[in-house]
């Protein structure tokens, strides 16, 4: 199963937080853990800003964990995910929409079990973050009259009995990929932020980057595969009519349509 290139967005995400530190003109150095200090006036901790107390934390761990934990929500999302509402005309499928699990929910358990140190601040930011672009992302994507179902141009019965489709590139479907470009990411995650140090949005910056590079790569790998495909043949009436088109047809909507 084509699963998001791990090692690609750990490395990429290495190289974007390097370049982001050498560019603000940082000392080169280990991140800080956020602390709960200060107060957002309503006696509520500000999220974001160092305790001094903690310990400096290996900016390289925090990448590892924050990457593992995200390739694991995407891998937990790819197996859930479904279409459904898909019109099929003729050989055509057309409109639908594409169904799954919460990505945020999926991406903290990856980050949970491994242990991470990475705060619960900048943990919840990374995954509400990406959860909420990615969830605008798929409730986005539409069928554009793929021809999936060959058969179904002139069937020789009443109706047509489930029949997967043609496998076709997820990237081959119409969706807002803007969703999860580099800077939507960045926004979406660094609002879960409030008075982040410097080192902190490096880290979102180079993470944002590195994710929305990774889907890039991944769209085009990633099929869409057993789709199961039925509906009637009205037109069907032997011995005058003995073959006929698919109308209105409709799939059967379980998990398993990314699992390639």
């Amino acid at each position: 199963m084509p699963s998001l290139n791990k090692n690609l967005l750990k490395q990429h995400t290495r190289v974007q937080y390097d370049a982001a530190q050498r560019s603000s003109s940082m000392m080169s150095g280990p991140l800080r853990a956020p602390r709960m200090g200060g107060s957002t006036g309503r006696g509520r901790p500000v999220i974001g800003a160092h305790r001094a107390r903690r310990s400096p934390v290996d900016p390289g761990q925090w990448i590892d964990d924050l990457c593992e934990g995200i390739c694991f929500g995407h891998d937990q999302w790819r197996i859930q995910a479904r279409f459904d509402d898909i019109v099929i005309m003729g050989v055509s499928a057309q409109h639908g929409r594409l169904v799954g699990p919460d990505l945020d929910d999926l991406v903290d358990v990856g980050l949970r079990s491994r242990g991470t140190t990475v705060p619960d601040d900048v943990r919840n930011a990374v995954a509400s973050g990406l959860g909420r672009q990615w969830k605008r992302w798929a409730d986005s994507v539409r069928i554009p009259g793929l021809p999936w179902y060959p058969s179904f141009a002139a069937f020789p019965g009443p109706v047509a009995p489930p029949t997967p489709n043609v496998p076709t590139p997820l990237i081959a479907t119409s969706s807002d990929t803007a969703a999860l470009g580099p800077q939507a990411l960045e926004q979406a995650m660094g609002s879960g932020l409030r008075g982040a140090s410097a080192q902190t949005t490096a880290l979102m910056k180079a993470l944002a980057t590195s994710f929305a590079l990774v889907v890039q790569t991944w769209l085009p790998a990633q099929m869409i595969i057993n789709v199961m495909g039925t509906g009637p043949i009205p037109s069907f009436a032997p011995p005058f009519s003995p073959v006929g088109p698919v109308v209105n047809g409709s799939v059967i909507s379980t998990p398993g349509h990314l699992m390639s």
